[in-house]
C-alpha cells in the first residue's frame, strides 16, 4: 500500500455517530500498521479519555509549558547578563548582534516550552509509545505529495497579500494597533542577518521550530480532536484555523494567518501525514527569512501604510491556483487510496 494513501479510507455514512465516523476515517491507517497489537490498539488508550478532558489536558500542559518557558528564559537571561523585559523595550533593527542572539534563543526556548513539549506530553499521556501513530508522524511523507503541499502554500502568497489588505481596512482598537506595531518591530529586528550563521539560526528558530511545534498542537492534536468530537473534518479544519490565527495575537494579519491555517488543515485532512503540513509551514516561514536575507533592500516594510498595494488579478490568479492544486492533491490521494484498496482486496498471487 502506498505510503501516502495509508490513512485515507472513505468516510463512514454521515448518519453514524461522530466517534464512529472518525474511527472509520482511520481504518486505512490501521490496516497498514504492523501486526503489533500495541500499534493496532493505540486509539483505545486515548479513547479512554473523554474528548473534553483531552482538551483540558492539552491546555493544562500549554499553561505549564508557558510557565516553564518563562522561568527557563529568565535563567538564560541571568546567565547571559540580560533582563528580557528591558531588552525587549529597546530591541530594534539597530540592536547589536549579541542582543539579537539573546532574543532569538529566548524565542527558541519559549517556543519549545509553549508548543512542542506540551504537544509531546499530551500525546504521551493519551497514547503512550504509540503517539507517533496518533499524531501521524510515524512515516515519512510521500515526496510527490510533499512537493505539491509546498507549492500549495507558495502560490497562496498573493492571496494572503489581498487578505492582509482587507484585514487592514478593518478598524482596530488602539491597544491592538500598539501590540501589532511592537510585534512588527521585533520581527524586523530579528530579520536583520549580517552573516550566514544568523541566517541558519533564523531558519531554525523562525522557520523550522514553529512549523513543527505549531503543527503538532494545531493539526496533530486539536484538529483531530475536533474531528473526533464532531465527526466533521471540514468544520474541524476551520475551527482549528481560527484558533491558530487567534493564538498568534497579531490582529492586522488575522485573515491571512486564518487562511494559512485552513490551507495547512486541508493538507493534513487529505494526506493524513503531519509531515506534509509541517514541510509546507516551514516553506512558508523559510521563504520570508530567505527573502529578508538575500533581498533585504527589496523586502516590503511590515507597516501596512508603507506596503505596496496588491493587484486583484494576481490575487484572483492565486486563488484559482490554490483551488486547482488543492483539487489535484485531493485527487492524487483519492486515486492512490482506490488503487491500494483494490490491491488489498485482490492480492497478487
Amino acid at each position: 500500500m502506498s505510503d501516502f494513501a495509508v490513512e485515507n479510507a472513505p468516510y463512514a455514512p454521515q448518519f453514524a455517530p461522530p466517534n464512529q465516523i472518525y474511527r472509520a476515517r482511520q481504518t486505512g491507517m490501521d490496516m497498514n500498521l504492523t501486526n503489533s497489537s500495541s500499534h493496532l490498539n493505540y486509539k483505545s488508550i486515548g479513547d479512554s479519555w473523554p474528548v473534553h478532558l483531552q482538551l483540558i489536558l492539552l491546555i493544562g500542559f500549554i499553561f505549564l509549558g508557558t510557565l516553564l518557558g518563562s522561568f527557563a528564559v529568565w535563567l538564560f537571561g541571568q546567565e547571559w547578563g540580560y533582563d528580557l523585559p528591558s531588552v525587549l523595550a529597546t530591541f530594534n533593527e539597530h540592536s547589536d548582534r549579541s542582543t539579537r542572539r539573546f532574543i532569538r534563543w529566548s524565542i527558541f526556548i519559549n517556543h519549545l516550552c509553549t508548543f512542542l513539549l506540551p504537544a509531546l506530553a499530551t500525546a504521551w499521556v493519551l497514547f503512550r509509545a504509540q503517539w507517533p501513530w496518533a499524531l501521524k508522524v510515524h512515516r515519512p511523507p510521500h515526496v510527490v505529495l510533499a512537493g505539491w503541499g509546498v507549492l500549495f502554500i507558495l502560490v497562496s502568497f498573493p492571496l494572503a497579500q489581498a487578505l492582509y489588505w482587507i484585514n487592514h481596512q478593518m478598524p482596530l482598537p488602539e491597544w491592538m494597533v500598539h501590540m501589532e506595531d511592537a510585534t512588527n518591530e521585533m520581527i524586523k529586528a530579528l530579520l536583520v542577518m549580517e552573516t550566514p550563521h544568523e541566517l541558519l539560526v533564523n531558519l531554525l528558530i523562525i522557520a523550522l521550530v514553529p512549523a513543527i511545534g505549531e503543527e503538532f498542537i494545531f493539526r496533530g492534536l486539536l484538529q483531530q480532536t475536533f474531528e473526533k468530537m464532531w465527526g466533521q473534518g471540514i468544520a474541524a479544519i476551520w475551527i482549528t484555523a481560527l484558533l491558530f490565527s487567534a493564538f498568534h495575537m497579531q490582529f492586522e494579519g488575522f485573515l491571512p494567518r486564518f487562511a494559512l491555517g485552513a490551507v495547512l488543515g486541508y493538507l493534513f485532512y487529505w494526506t493524513r501525514n503531519l509531515w506534509i503540513p509541517i514541510l509546507a509551514h516551514f516553506a512558508n516561514n523559510a521563504v520570508q527569512v530567505l527573502a529578508a536575507y538575500y533581498f533585504r533592500e527589496l523586502v516590503v516594510e511590515l507597516e501596512p501604510e508603507s506596503a505596496e498595494p496588491f493587484t486583484w488579478p494576481s490575487s484572483l490568479a492565486s486563488l484559482a491556483l490554490v483551488l486547482l492544486i488543492g483539487h489535484h492533491i485531493h485527487r492524487l490521494v483519492a486515486e492512490e487510496t482506490s488503487t491500494s484498496t483494490s490491491t488489498q482486496n485482490h492480492p497478487t498471487i
